[in-house]
């Protein structure tokens, strides 16, 4: 297992933070409202902690800390100034098994497609890692067959083997969010389609018995953890790290962007276009593309149910729609 902590250098109203470089960072409502939704009163008391946890990693990591980024999601992300003038991000999170696999999938990585990590601790709660520079994301390139291509690439340079002496999750146990799933429904009829997670966990126990090889995945890499970078022309950010086969790494791109995919664009057109260049490109089957995209669309609206976050909906609508070709 690797290290929780490496260090490779040295040593209700929007709340402002400030500190000693007189530079101000903002906590958005949504983004607090997301952090007490998933972790409850342990994320009340980071956010209460986190103005103290910026200032001490501003002195601990000699950096400057210029802004926090825009749209934050479940942790808060500011781009930053290394004391040798060399930009970076700062993401820092509710300490959590997720966020120590994003590290250990950093790691592991070293740079080859994705971003390079400067230092972590995974303990507290926070990692440094190289900052994407223009930094703008897949939904740029205004292109959905170069987009494609783009992704596809890079997915193929971030699949590694299997180390065994460093731990992932599983496709097998995220897929114990169906079962989760299934005895939730039970009592909430009318909040999921029970076709759909009938016919998810018929096809995700179908995918898992005749998946091939076995591999390390990003597992959320879509239109938006695809950033512009001189260094490699295009660099992943925020990795899952999960094993399984490497179809299952299509599914977050064919659902995305959100919610454009299924409001400005042509969904079915888009969809059908994608299947026929993905099969293209990869060999992959394309009957089971279709059926990995399903699940991951029926289990990530279970996972926005579970942490109370928005979401569902949107996924229900794109899964059945995928219902229609399978």
């Amino acid at each position: 297992m690797a290290k929780k902590t490496i260090q490779l250098i040295n040593p209700a109203k929007a709340d402002e933070i400030s500190f000693m470089q007189d530079v101000h960072c903002t906590i958005p409502d949504a983004f607090r409202q997301t952090v007490l939704s998933v972790h409850g009163e342990v994320g009340n008391h980071w956010l209460e902690q986190l103005p103290n946890l910026l200032k001490s990693l501003a002195k601990q990591l000699n950096l400057k800390i210029e802004k926090s980024c825009a749209n934050l999601s479940f942790n808060f992300v500011a781009l930053v100034v290394l004391e040798d003038g060399s930009k970076a991000a700062l993401k820092c999170g509710v300490p959590n098994d997720e966020f120590t696999t994003e590290i250990t999938a950093l790691q592991s990585y070293e740079g080859e497609g994705a971003v390079k990590l400067i230092a972590a601790d995974a303990e507290k709660g926070w990692l440094l890692e190289e900052r994407c520079v223009p930094g703008k994301n897949l939904l740029s390139l205004n292109n959905d067959e170069q987009a494609t291509t783009v992704a596809l690439n890079l997915m193929q340079q971030l699949w590694r083997p299997i180390n065994s002496q460093i731990k992932f999750p599983t496709l097998t146990k995220w897929l114990c969010g169906l079962d989760k799933l299934q005895k939730y429904s039970r009592d909430n009829p009318e909040i999921f389609p029970k076709k759909l997670i009938d016919f998810s966990l018929g096809a995700s126990k179908e995918l898992l018995a005749s998946s091939g090889e076995q591999v390390l995945l990003h597992g959320d890499l879509h239109h938006f953890n695809i950033l512009s970078s001189g260094r490699n022309s295009w660099l992943a950010i925020d990795p899952k790290g999960v094993i399984g086969e490497k179809e299952y790494e299509i599914c977050a791109f064919m659902r995305n962007p959100g919610p454009q995919l299924l409001t400005t664009m042509n969904t079915k057109q888009v969809i059908l276009r994608r299947l026929d260049q993905i099969v293209e490109h990869t060999g992959f089957e394309r009957e089971r593309i279709l059926l990995w995209s399903f699940v991951n669309a029926v289990l990530t609206a279970w996972w926005c149910i579970e942490d109370k976050v928005p979401g569902k909906d949107y996924l229900l609508n794109y899964a059945d729609i995928l219902r229609e070709y399978i």
